[in-house]
């Protein structure tokens, strides 16, 4: 986490001793992790503050910076 403010995957998963994918797999709501391990990250997901960068996650998905203003734009109105 260093000195950012933001919480990222990799600092979820790195103080819970999981993998990143295991961790977005939990976030992202996705069936696989077991029960134990579910209520684990996102009770230190809430503790840390973790949100959802949905610029990054656009981006992963293949969605263009000017689709993503368009669409936080129609959002926001």
């Amino acid at each position: 986490m260093g000195n950012r403010n933001t919480v990222t995957i990799k600092d979820i998963a790195h103080l819970t001793a999981l993998s990143p994918a295991t961790v977005h797999l939990v976030l992202a709501g996705k069936p696989g992790p077991k029960a134990e391990t579910r209520e684990r990250v996102l009770s230190l997901a809430k503790q840390m503050g973790y949100r959802c960068n949905a610029a990054a996650s656009s981006l992963k998905r293949g969605i263009t910076p000017r689709q993503f203003h368009k669409i936080s734009s129609n959002l926001q109105k």
